[in-house]
């Protein structure tokens, strides 16, 4: 569970699977998308633009599978990450902040995940 609660990955349709450099809408338990507004990132609307894109990335490349590590980065190449208590989307490079990863688990066990997880 992250600063929105537990997140849904949208993307193309149910047989669509994450994998390095996927664009996804990231949707909040409120049933908002997680939108970068620099410095700031926020679920507060229900639309899916282009501040709602987050292209995942996986260290090792391929395909993402539950437990997995990975970063999101927004529509400006901005690497989100956390600070204190802010969830921030404000710089490029891979710095000690940036180094934040995100675990993805699927709602059902372990495996690929894909749309709908």
């Amino acid at each position: 569970t992250d600063k929105f609660g537990k997140s849904e990955i949208a993307l193309g349709g149910a047989e669509h699977c994450v994998s390095q450099h996927t664009v996804a809408y990231l949707r909040a338990h409120t049933g908002a998308y997680l939108a970068s507004e620099t410095p700031r990132a926020m679920a507060r609307w229900s639309d899916k633009g282009g501040r709602e894109q987050w292209a995942i990335e996986r260290e090792k490349g391929g395909v993402v599978r539950s437990g997995d590590a990975v970063l999101l980065r927004d529509y400006t190449g901005n690497l989100l990450h956390a600070k204190g208590t802010d969830v921030l989307s404000e710089e490029h490079d891979k710095g000690p902040l940036q180094r934040f990863r995100f675990i993805i688990e699927r709602k059902d066990g372990d495996g690929k995940v894909c749309a709908g997880d």
